[in-house]
C-alpha cells in the first residue's frame, strides 16, 4: 500500500508538468526531456515529406512467380499511406511504384534456404536486379531503387529466414518474406523511419516501481510493439520522429 501510494503521488507531480515525459519526471527531473531511447538515426528531412517507394518482386527458378498480385501491393501501400498521414498530422506520405516484371534471383531458393544469414545477399541481388532492369528499360530511374527513398523486396516464404519483414533503421531497404499485409509493411517502414520496437516493463518483484525488465513488442497499442495496421505510435515514438511536440499534448 505504501508503494502504491508513493507512485500514485509522483504521478501527480509529473502530470502536473507539460510534455509527454512522464516517466522523466518520475525519476525526478525538474524539467523532463525525452526517455533515454535508442537515438534518432536521421534528420527530418528523410522522416517528413512526401516519399517515393519501389516494391520489388523477385522469384527463384525453384520457385517461380510472385509471391502477392500487384493488387495486393497496391492496397496495402493505400493502407500504409493512410496510416503515416494520420500518424504524422501530414507531416509524411507514401507513393509507391511497383516494377512490373518479377526479377528472377541469380540463386535457386533452395540455396537461400540453407542459412538465415543468406538474407543479405538475397537483398543485395535483388536491388542490384532492380537496377539493372532500369538500365535495360530506358535508365531513366523510374525504376531504380537508388531513385527512391525506400524500396521494398518482396518474396515467396523462406522458412530459415524466422520473420515476416526485416528492415534497416533509419535506412531504405525492407525485405519481406511472404508478407505483404498493410501491418507489416507500415511496422518495417517504421524501421526505416529509425524507430525501434515499442516494449512493454515487467516488474522483477509485485511492483511497478523499481527493477524490472523490457518485454519485446510488448506495447499492444502500438505498431511497433503487437499492435496492427490500426495502432497508431505511441507517445514516446511520435515524438521522436516530430510527430507530437510538447504542444500536443494535454496534462
Amino acid at each position: 500500500a505504501a508503494a502504491l501510494d508513493s507512485l500514485y503521488a509522483r504521478l501527480v507531480a509529473a502530470e502536473s508538468q507539460s510534455g509527454p515525459w512522464v516517466s522523466e519526471a518520475l525519476a525526478g527531473a525538474a524539467n523532463a526531456a525525452p526517455p533515454a531511447t535508442a537515438a534518432l538515426t536521421s534528420p527530418a528531412s528523410w522522416i517528413n515529406g512526401t516519399k517515393r517507394v519501389l516494391w520489388i518482386k523477385i522469384d527463384f527458378a525453384d520457385d517461380p512467380g510472385a509471391a502477392y498480385p500487384d493488387s495486393d501491393l497496391q492496397a496495402s501501400g493505400t493502407a500504409v499511406n493512410d496510416f503515416y498521414v494520420a500518424n504524422s498530422q501530414g507531416k509524411t506520405s507514401f507513393t509507391f511504384t511497383i516494377l512490373p516484371e518479377v526479377l528472377r534471383m541469380p540463386r535457386d531458393k533452395a540455396y537461400y534456404s540453407s542459412s538465415g544469414s543468406t538474407n543479405g545477399e538475397l537483398y543485395t541481388a535483388a536491388r542490384d536486379a532492380a537496377k539493372a532492369y532500369d538500365a535495360a528499360n530506358g535508365g531513366t530511374g523510374a525504376f531504380d531503387p537508388e531513385r527512391f527513398d525506400r524500396y521494398l523486396i518482396l518474396h515467396k516464404r523462406i522458412p530459415v529466414y524466422l520473420y515476416g519483414g526485416v528492415a534497416q533503421i533509419g535506412g531504405p531497404r525492407v525485405g519481406l518474406n511472404n508478407a505483404v499485409s498493410a501491418g507489416t509493411v507500415a511496422h518495417e517502414l517504421g524501421h526505416s523511419q529509425s524507430l525501434y520496437h515499442s516494449h512493454y516493463w515487467l516488474p522483477a518483484g509485485t511492483t511497478a516501481v523499481g527493477a524490472g525488465a523490457h518485454v519485446e513488442y510488448g506495447d499492444v497499442f502500438d505498431i511497433m510493439g503487437g499492435g496492427g495496421i490500426t495502432q497508431h505510435f505511441n507517445v514516446a515514438q511520435k515524438s521522436k520522429l516530430g510527430y507530437l511536440d510538447d504542444t500536443g499534448v494535454t496534462t
